[in-house]
């Protein structure tokens, strides 16, 4: 008897732990992401790209090609550009829809004399290229916060054309 209410006890919270690892999963936000959703539902203030849809985003994966995430997802809202020197100093560069840079981050060990303060905001990207060559990594955003407030990301990271991450979670501002 005590043997059989024992194994009932370890089935019905394998049973349950089993259940909670697939909603995590299923869930793109996870159960933490589902929960901030519920708590902050008021403040969440999620924009998405034109083309953009859950089903779509859940078909992206490791080693895609560019052209079938735009394929899927269309053009993302923001995309933006990383450079690193060979002291694994950064620049990030964050590009509009006509191809210009509209925001520059330069990381502040940077010497005045680094390429990367040559970048500026209105700069066309095929100059920023000229000047410094191809990035280490692209993200392409398919979501965004109007309002600087909660929202559920989007994004997708990628390295010579290729996916090399997909990143989604809630984010509590």
């Amino acid at each position: 008897m005590k043997s059989t209410k024992m194994k009932i006890c370890i089935f019905l919270f394998l049973g349950t732990l089993v259940s909670i690892t697939f909603v995590h999963v299923y869930l793109l936000d996870g159960i933490d992401g589902w929960l901030f959703g519920i708590l902050f539902a008021e403040d969440e203030d999620t924009f998405y790209a034109s083309g953009y849809s859950e089903k779509a985003f859940r078909q992206i994966h490791l080693g895609m090609s560019r052209l079938d995430v735009v394929n899927l997802l269309g053009r993302p809202l923001i995309r933006s550009w990383l450079y690193q020197d060979t002291e694994q100093r950064e620049l990030r560069v964050w590009l509009n829809d006509d191809g210009k840079v509209n925001h520059v981050y330069l990381d502040h060990r940077c010497k005045p004399s680094s390429r990367f303060t040559e970048i500026e905001e209105g700069m066309r990207q095929e100059r920023v290229r000229g000047i410094l060559g191809k990035p280490v990594r692209e993200s392409w955003a398919y979501s965004k916060s109007p309002g600087s407030s909660h929202f559920r990301i989007r994004t997708i990271m990628l390295k010579d054309g290729i996916v090399i991450k997909k990143f989604h979670e809630f984010y509590v501002d």
